[in-house]
């Protein structure tokens, strides 16, 4: 360290005498880190006396043990370890799924068999579900995607969805049916070939009925959606007849359809729930061929489901008495059932509206005890169902 310091010297009271001189002295000192210090000063008399020098110079050295520096104990701090977990980084989902059905626009049906192919997705066609029309995707990258739809006999349609990673896009597609049309010619006639010029005739599909009208040529014509038609005509005093017709896109079909005299007897009545027949219908010996007297009947039956659009559903039921087998006689019922049932769908009843079921003989109308009871329980019964 160093230090500095003044001082000066004098009688008090004040004398001056020349045996008593006033001086100042400016002195100093340093000190080493071991103790050992040196001093010097200077200073000079301010008046003039006996033993008062004009300058006076001191030097001299020191030694304190208060100025000896000690040595601070060096103090080593250990690092402090730290453990750093590392999680793994799971990858970022950047893809999304697309989830979909698609419709028809008309009838709000699910439509089975779609093409749909996502433009740049590098993903394989998808065809939609038969039952459900629903599809889905393999996880895509998100995005904006065009999906191109196709399916037979609907217009093609193009539409967008936007994929969101990590989550579901849902999509309901309508497409709308083409209309594709051919034309359908009919020409009614009676059984001496004469043309008929005032049937009603009408094309029914489904749902949708239309009514063909007759033309300046005496010839009943219209365009219908391509598909399959029935076509059935009716007139006084006849009996309606109907032909399933498939429709050909931009081709006319021609329909011949001959209805035959109603007989003068009216051999059937038509009661709520079943078609009662007032002759029954014969067939050959343990045999369902049907006997050609009983045709006419069976046409009658036609004209009945024919002129009655309530009726939905018949059931042909075939019936047998008790002689031979049991497995025999349900066997020939059956026959007998299915025998009928291909008349009337000759006849032009569409399939859809018959069942046929043999019964043998487990449903007897009376005991099996006699050859007139007999004859009663050998029968054809119709059943309306709906």
């Amino acid at each position: 360290g160093f230090d500095l310091s003044g001082a000066t010297s004098a009688v008090y009271p004040f004398q001056y005498e020349e045996q008593n001189p006033l001086e100042w002295l400016l002195s100093g000192r340093y000190f080493f880190k071991n103790g050992i210090g040196v001093t010097g000063g200077v200073g000079g008399g301010i008046l003039p006396g006996y033993g008062s020098p004009l300058v006076r110079v001191m030097l001299g050295l020191m030694f304190s043990t208060d100025r000896i520096e000690k040595e601070k104990p060096i103090i080593v701090e250990k690092p402090v370890e730290k453990t750093t977990v590392i999680k793994p980084v799971e990858p970022e989902i950047k893809t999304g799924r697309l989830i979909g059905f698609v419709f028809d626009e008309d009838s709000k049906q699910p439509i089975g068999g779609v093409i749909i192919t996502i433009e740049k997705s590098n993903l394989p066609n998808i065809a939609t579900d038969n039952s459900t029309g629903g599809f889905s995707t393999p996880p895509i990258d998100a995005g904006l995607y065009n999906l191109k739809i196709f399916k037979e006999g609907y217009y093609d349609k193009t539409v967008s969805a936007q994929i969101v990673k990590q989550k579901e896009t849902k999509l309901n597609i309508y497409l709308k049916k083409k209309i594709v049309q051919g034309s359908v010619i009919v020409q009614v006639i009676g059984e001496k070939r004469q043309n008929i010029d005032n049937a009603e005739v009408m094309a029914i599909s489904g749902d949708r009925q239309m009514e063909i009208k007759r033309t300046a040529e005496g010839i009943y014509s219209t365009k219908l959606d391509v598909g399959k038609w029935y076509v059935v005509a009716k007139a006084p005093d006849k009996l309606s007849v109907g032909k399933i017709v498939d429709v050909v896109e931009n081709t006319d079909t021609p329909v011949e359809l001959m209805l035959k005299d109603k007989p003068k007897e009216t051999l059937i009545v038509v009661e709520q729930n079943k078609i009662t027949l007032k002759k029954k219908i014969q067939f050959a010996l343990n045999s369902a061929k049907i006997d050609k007297s009983s045709t006419i009947i069976l046409d009658m039956v036609a004209d009945v489901i024919n002129s009655n659009p309530k009726i939905k559903k018949v059931k042909i039921e075939g019936h047998t008495d008790d002689l031979g087998s049991r497995d025999k006689n349900i066997k020939l019922s059956q026959d007998r059932a299915d025998s009928v049932m291909n008349y009337l769908i000759k006849a032009g009843i569409r399939p859809e509206l018959l069942e046929a079921k043999g019964y043998g003989p487990d449903k007897p109308l009376v005991p099996n005890n006699s050859k007139k009871n007999r004859e009663t329980n050998r029968r054809v019964e119709f059943i309306i169902e709906e």
